[in-house]
């Protein structure tokens, strides 16, 4: 034989017995589905075979680790929610406060005798 075919062939070699082998798992699933059915054992829908496993459409059943994801998303951002607020009601507070005092602050600058500075110079 031709060294020119021995990948094909090992190639082609490897995809049959991988086809073999799913079979034979199918099979093994297929028996093991119905004598469990005829005893009354229930069935793990992920172990029974391809043909009768149940659809799941990935919009129906999101993953653990998307669920979670959403979860801590959606908790993140009513913190953030609560601590935006918090700062904002604080700043205007300090802005009415600061508002508050430069009012007083004037106020008390016009009560304040002006004084003139006199000069005095060395002669």
């Amino acid at each position: 034989m031709s060294e020119m075919w021995k990948p094909r062939l090992e190639m082609s070699l490897t995809v049959l017995l991988l086809r073999k082998a799913d079979i034979m798992v199918e099979t093994i699933l297929q028996f093991e589905a119905e004598y469990n059915e005829k005893r009354g054992i229930p069935v793990d829908p992920k172990m029974l075979p391809k043909e009768r496993r149940e659809k799941f459409s990935e919009e129906e059943k999101p993953s653990l680790l998307e669920t979670e994801r959403l979860k801590f998303l959606s908790d993140a951002n009513e913190e953030w929610r609560l601590l935006e607020q918090k700062l904002l009601s604080d700043k205007s507070h300090e802005a009415s406060e600061k508002d508050h005092e430069s009012k007083v602050q004037a106020t008390a600058d016009e009560d304040k005798p002006v004084l003139k500075a006199q000069k005095r110079g060395v002669s």
